[in-house]
């Protein structure tokens, strides 16, 4: 109940023993009349106060409803963000320990995804930039290298050394597919490629030079061998 209706009910209760005593002590009949009209306007006090109560009463009702509606849908925006995603350029993934275990990113050239192993080393790494996907393994020295892209115009196997130079090439054109593989130096030892024309082999000297071809195309086959200075010694037809 509120403290104004209290009051108002007190009051009223003063006044209505006084109007009580004044009957038994023989008031006359103005005072009498001035003690109704007092306890009338305190009914009126207390209607007043009971009905502002009410009204009190309903909009804190209204107020408690509508904060539990809030609450619910403040539940339903954390469930549709839980479940429905989260916005962010960059997310790190850790595991208990503290340690960062996967990194999600995007950046102007595109999303990249790194995978690292126990001692954070970046050991797979893919990426899409503009030209496609590329998808890196790394072994545990982080040279040993396997590249896989599927690029606009062609595609492509690399794979490196512990040394990280690049060892074996197997790609795909527009013309064909087409095998490289190189020394430890990094220099093209053989080449073999099947093109829209015909297929063909080639073997490189330690300097990289062409020192034999074998090529077959609607011609028929063809061999080619050459001398340090690329001269042709002996080639049929």
């Amino acid at each position: 109940m509120a403290t104004k209706e209290r009051l108002g009910r007190v009051m009223r209760l003063i006044i209505i023993g006084a109007l009580a005593s004044a009957l038994l002590a023989g008031c006359n009949r103005s005072e009498i009349a001035a003690l109704h009209e007092k306890v009338a306007a305190l009914e009126q006090l207390e209607q007043a106060l009971v009905l502002e109560h009410q009204e009190t009463a309903q909009a804190l009702e209204a107020e408690r409803q509508e904060m539990g509606q809030l609450r619910k849908d403040a539940a339903s925006s954390v469930q549709s963000q839980i479940w429905g995603g989260v916005s962010t350029r960059k997310l790190v993934v850790m595991d208990s320990k503290g340690k960062t275990g996967a990194v999600l990113e995007v950046n102007n050239d595109g999303p990249t995804l790194r995978l690292m192993d126990a001692n954070g080393k970046d050991r797979a790494i893919l990426e899409v930039g503009k030209g496609g996907p590329v998808l890196r393994l790394k072994d545990e020295s982080g040279m040993g290298d396997v590249m896989l892209a599927a690029q606009k115009d062609e595609s492509g196997l690399i794979l490196a050394d512990k040394k990280g130079i690049v060892r074996a090439v197997l790609s795909m054109g527009k013309d064909g597919p087409v095998l490289v593989l190189r020394d430890e130096n990094g220099k093209t030892r053989v080449a073999l490629a099947v093109l829209e024309n015909g297929a063909g082999l080639g073997l490189f000297d330690e300097n990289g030079r062409d020192r034999a071809g074998f090529a077959m195309d609607e011609n028929g086959p063809r061999v080619n061998l050459r001398d340090e200075q690329g001269n042709n010694v002996w080639k049929t037809p």
